[in-house]
């Protein structure tokens, strides 16, 4: 296992084990990278859908049966008076 040299195999064995965590540690900073890009845009584009839905609403203070723009109470939009 250990022809010539033992401290020079033991140097390469060495080297070479740190070069497949190096690889290794590249490609799972990749997927790292990659899931997050994924995770971050599938948010933004609930928020957007979230805001578009809010914003699109009509509040429930401008709701025709309750805003009323007299101060007259027997006064509704529905049904207005002549």
């Amino acid at each position: 296992m250990f022809a010539g040299n033992l401290n020079s195999s033991i140097g390469d064995t060495i080297n070479v084990i740190c070069l497949k965590f190096t690889i290794l540690g590249g490609i799972v900073f990749v997927c790292a990278w990659v899931g997050e890009a994924c995770f971050k845009s599938s948010g933004l584009r609930q928020s957007a859908e979230w805001r578009k839905v809010i914003l699109t609403r009509t509040p429930c203070c401008l709701h025709p049966t309750l805003y009323s723009p007299t101060l007259n109470p027997n006064h509704t939009t529905l049904n207005p008076k002549p």
